[in-house]
């Protein structure tokens, strides 16, 4: 059974444009794909965001992807 969580790993920063002085905010995310019969982390994934999730788990053997998926946290 795998288990997939997203947390962040730093502080918010905001970086601001030179040309437009506009400011944007930035969280670093992280999505960390385990294993939950073994405790195992299998990947971790820049970002929370189901395409990278989805990509990373695509690349993987088919046979990773056999039997029950857990979930943990919002926005997967």
């Amino acid at each position: 059974m795998l288990g997939i969580d997203e947390h962040r790993f730093g502080s918010v920063r905001y970086f601001q444009d030179p040309e437009s002085k506009a400011w944007t905010r930035f969280e670093p995310w992280m999505t960390t794909i385990v294993d939950l019969d073994t405790g195992q982390v299998l990947g971790v994934v820049d970002g929370r965001d189901h395409k990278d999730v989805g990509e990373w788990l695509f690349a993987r053997p088919p046979d990773l992807a056999h039997g029950s998926w857990s979930h943990s946290g919002p926005g997967l």
